[in-house]
């Protein structure tokens, strides 16, 4: 990738705290838009502000995961004042916030249960998916740009003195990715081992900084 692309696609990705590469923050949190204002982020209201493909497959791929986080957005606060509603012996307040999150995780449940009328399995692998697979494993090479070492995937590339270039190896989208759904674990008290902890910890450098902050301090 030229200097005149990588310089200025690096300073966005350092000011936003992202890697240099498509994440579900991009596909699934700031991509959407309503199709009448008035009708609120039900599936059926949501579409993409820009597609890739332009397929009812990527449409509904990317909503459905927008659908399940807007469908949680009220609850969100709320678990964060769960410790406070314990130790304060608060049990009808905190029976409310469980029965929330248990509706909240219903809802999840007939939303996700929508993919498979919207997502053409074909189409999906055929012609979507390999759009999703980001830089990783043999990366793409930087032109132009010095060593930033507060983005993730970034590795120098032996070269000539005069040029300095990285290797991008960033992964692509994933569900890992979704702030929400590690909340509700944490606040759940649901733990992963192994490579589910792992695979969790790396999701964390995809998030946007400030849902990877909230995660951090919950």
């Amino acid at each position: 990738v030229p200097a005149q692309i990588s310089v200025p696609w690096l300073e966005v990705c350092r000011q936003l705290q992202m890697p240099a590469v498509l994440t579900a923050g991009a596909t699934d949190l700031w991509n959407w838009r309503c199709v009448d204002s008035s009708c609120g982020m039900d599936l059926g209201n949501l579409v993409q502000t820009l597609e890739l493909t332009g397929t009812q497959t990527e449409r509904t791929f990317h909503m459905v995961p927008c659908a399940m986080q807007a469908a949680a957005a009220k609850v969100v606060p709320k678990i964060f004042l769960a410790d406070v509603l314990v130790r304060g012996k608060r049990k009808a307040e905190l029976a409310a916030l469980l029965r929330e999150v248990s509706e909240v995780l219903g809802r999840f449940r007939q939303l996700f249960g929508q993919l498979p009328q919207g997502v053409d399995v074909d189409t999906f692998y055929d012609v979507y998916r390999p759009l999703l697979d980001g830089f990783y494993p043999d990366g793409i090479v930087l032109h132009g740009v010095p060593e930033v070492r507060s983005l993730p995937c970034l590795t120098p590339v032996d070269g000539e003195p005069t040029e300095c270039r990285l290797l991008n190896r960033s992964k692509g989208p994933s569900a890992g990715q979704s702030t929400v759904i590690l909340l509700i674990d944490l606040f759940l008290g649901v733990s992963h081992a192994g490579s589910g902890a792992s695979f969790q910890e790396e999701m964390l450098l995809y998030m946007p900084a400030q849902h990877r902050q909230m995660v951090i301090d919950y």
